[in-house]
């Protein structure tokens, strides 16, 4: 089954896919390769580069008026995925603030290829102007002809630049080095014999139905897509904010990954990906911003597939909590209270690595706290066997020391299997994980869910570890069924790869709370 119904809502072939019968009465050129079969229907020979490359050639010039010249032995680009690239960087550039927004719309190229489709179609449709840089000397001439011959000149400058530079080098003698947006369909593959040979796809996926072209420059490259990337994320650390935004398309789901904790190790928090879905193809998106005021929820993040909706986790904070806790004990209005614990948690975040941002004023206007959160690594997870290790390398004394003074908060009580699963009690009589995320969501919760993740790997890589949103406030702020005299922590799941890690993470901070008792 194709992905035609995921394509990006305003691409205009989701609803009304190529008609070859009306593109071979129109295009000469393009009449030779379609066939029709006893049905009645009409095709071409997708692994024929010939034919691929008439089809692109019929569907620019049909649909947005664009004449093509692309040899053989060049990538031949597909329209619908290039078009969803473009219509992407649309929704990036609405989501910035007006008053970072330019005049003219400028964008960066990296790797136009013979064809300079991006720049081109972005050019069009929208009269954006382009630097559009290449590798490739053959490629350079072609996407200068193409340029040229659709009277484009006035927006797309094309440059040869030479092998590893990204944004950084050709820009030095550029007089704007203003942008609005760069983008990049990097090679995919390590080595030729991987772009020959090898195969990136689960067994449950068909094997492609088209033919890949290009030259080496185009489809291979040290390290891969994920080590191309990491190019244009270190020119991105020197150039910062002379983007509003950096983005690239990845060939590959497993390259996500890597792409995000390369943007996470990095301190870079404002990122998003999207998926590219077009015929039978696949392609996924990463972007990021240094822009301080932009608003990543906003920008759609398109998923083929949506989680259920998720019940929120609550949990009432104690009044003690209150009067024991050193930056709370102080406050006694409501206002007070919320903020003193948002910031109290806002704290557990950060030393965790959570990046967290500050939610606008709306909700400060209804006395919530609120916190958008992206966690990368699980540091919250074994927190127990950590401090067990920790009390390990102390001295014999200390610990004796440590246990008469009550500093040892937990009590290992039984150790089962090889890998010393230790069930602990904590002063404050909290419940089991297992047993709490049980209770809560019974539907979702399974312990052997790690066994399925491992199925199920190929399809998460795409995805953050975890996004959610933090919420405090007063009790009728948050739920119409709570009192309005207490304080309540609200999590609310937003995205990731397991639903048992937002668990984890608000037992973790539930058992803070009430260990401060």
């Amino acid at each position: 089954m194709g992905f035609n119904d995921h394509m990006h809502p305003r691409n205009p072939y989701k609803n009304s896919p190529p008609d070859f019968r009306v593109l071979a009465d129109k295009f000469e050129y393009f009449r030779k390769f379609v066939k029709e079969n006893k049905a009645g229907e009409f095709s071409i020979n997708f692994k024929d580069p010939e034919s691929l490359r008439a089809l692109t050639c019929a569907l620019l010039e049909g649909d947005f008026g664009l004449k093509l010249s692309i040899p053989l032995d060049r990538l031949i680009p597909t329209v619908p995925l290039r078009l969803n690239y473009i219509l992407w960087i649309e929704d990036l550039l609405a989501c910035v603030p007006d008053a970072q927004r330019r005049a003219v719309v400028r964008g960066f190229d990296i790797g136009s290829g013979a064809s300079c489709i991006y720049a081109l179609l972005g050019a069009k449709l929208n009269n954006w102007h382009f630097l559009a840089t290449e590798v490739d000397e053959l490629s350079v001439s072609f996407a200068k002809e193409n340029v040229k011959c659709n009277g484009l000149e006035g927006n797309i400058e094309v440059k040869q630049v030479t092998q590893g530079s990204f944004l950084k080098i050709p820009l030095e003698d550029e007089e704007i080095k203003e942008f609005d947006f760069c983008m990049c369909n990097p090679p995919f593959f390590i080595s030729e014999f991987e772009a020959s040979y090898g195969n990136t796809r689960s067994d449950k996926r068909p094997q492609p139905s088209g033919i890949c072209t290009g030259a080496e420059t185009e489809i291979v490259t040290g390290g891969g897509e994920v080590e191309f990337v990491r190019g244009i994320i270190n020119d991105s650390l020197l150039l910062k904010e002379h983007f509003s935004w950096y983005t690239t398309m990845l060939g590959k789901k497993s390259s996500v990954a890597p792409v995000l904790a390369c943007l996470s190790k990095n301190g870079i928090k404002t990122t998003i990906t999207t998926e590219f879905c077009q015929g039978h193809t696949m392609r996924w998106g990463v972007a990021w911003s240094f822009l301080p005021d932009v608003k990543v929820q906003e920008i759609p993040s398109k998923r083929r597939k949506r989680n259920k909706k998720t019940k929120p986790l609550q949990f009432v904070i104690p009044d003690e909590f209150m009067a024991t806790s050193a930056s709370c004990e102080t406050e006694t209005q409501m206002p007070d209270r919320v903020t003193a614990i948002g910031l109290y948690i806002k704290k557990l975040l950060t030393e965790l690595k959570v990046f967290v941002h500050e939610e606008g004023k709306e909700d400060k206007s209804k006395g919530i706290f609120a916190l958008q959160c992206h966690a990368c690594e699980m540091t919250w997870a074994h927190q127990r066997r950590k401090r067990r290790e920790n009390l390990r390398k102390v001295s014999p004394e200390a610990k004796t020391s440590e246990s008469q003074s009550g500093c040892v908060d937990e009590v290992a009580i039984r150790d089962t299997s090889d890998e010393t699963k230790v069930r602990t009690v904590f002063k404050s009589d909290a419940t089991d994980l297992g047993e709490t995320c049980e209770s809560l969501f019974p539907e979702s919760y399974n312990p052997s869910n790690s066994a399925k993740n491992d199925s199920n790997q190929d399809e998460n890589a795409s995805r953050p570890l975890l996004l959610f949103t933090l919420r405090v406030g007063a009790g009728a702020e948050i739920a119409s069924n709570l009192s309005r005299d207490v304080v309540v922590l609200e999590i609310i799941w937003v995205d990731g790869q397991n639903k048992n890690d937002l668990y984890q993470l608000f037992q973790f901070l539930q058992n803070k709370i009430l260990k401060g008792l």
